[in-house]
């Protein structure tokens, strides 16, 4: 058996090898959720009260973060909570999330050989509706992913109401490459006192890829040098 030519042969395929550029898997998602508007429906109108629902306390949380090992402490991380944004990147991925106007969102993207990155928005306020007084909330959620095998992507847009013991909720949520749309919507009603309690809408987008690193070129020397070394040997013992 020709040794030299196997070892030849062998050293200019792992250098057309090394010369190829490194396999990354990419991944995108975004999550929004925009147009926040309500609809009130008088269910007494001879009651005399003019139905009404009042928002205060506004309370956000604005969240991006990595998550560069498995022990599970983001780093980096950006949390605000105001209107505004939170952004965190570096060069395997990033995460963003906003709210302004009524609106949230979160994108998120990874590449290579990524740790997670998540984006997370939620905007909440305390409410008061009327006596004899149904409201209607809604939004309009959108999804929208690209990845490969190689990246796990996945995140939702929620609208929610939440009183006394009952918590109400309608939602989209996708993973992996689907996009999806929707108008949200979620109706409560108050008795013959006012309803008090929270409401609000939230996005979260999340992924992470899993792409299998190619050899360095220096990885591949290595392995030329040993198939070199065991040919001489072989020549050596037929000698």
């Amino acid at each position: 058996m020709n040794w030299k030519k196997i070892a030849s042969s062998t050293a200019l395929s792992m250098l057309a090898a090394a010369a190829m550029p490194a396999s990354h898997a990419q991944g995108m998602f975004s999550a929004t959720l925009s147009g926040f508007t309500y609809t009130l429906i008088d269910l007494d109108p001879n009651d005399g009260i003019t139905p009404g629902l009042t928002l205060t306390n506004p309370d956000y949380w604005i969240a991006a973060a990595g998550y560069p090992d498995t022990t599970g402490y983001p780093n980096p991380v950006d949390i605000i909570s105001t209107p505004g944004s939170a952004h965190v990147a570096t060069d395997t991925g990033s995460a963003t999330s906003s709210y302004n106007n009524l609106a949230v969102s979160a994108i998120t993207t990874v590449s290579g050989q990524s740790p997670r990155f998540s984006a997370d928005a939620i905007a909440q306020w305390s409410f008061a509706l009327t006596p004899h007084t149904a409201a209607v909330i809604m939004g309009y959620g959108s999804l929208a992913a690209t990845s490969t095998s190689d990246a796990a992507m996945d995140g939702y847009a929620q609208l929610f109401a939440a009183y006394d013991a009952t918590y109400l909720d309608d939602s989209i949520y996708a993973y992996q490459g689907a996009n999806h749309s929707k108008v949200l919507n979620v109706t409560f009603s108050s008795g013959d006192a006012e309803l008090d309690g929270r409401l609000g809408l939230s996005v979260s987008a999340a992924g992470q890829s899993f792409a299998t690193a190619v050899p360095e070129p220096e990885t591949y020397a290595m392995m030329i040098a040993g198939l070199g070394i065991v040919a001489y040997v072989r020549r050596r013992k037929q000698a």
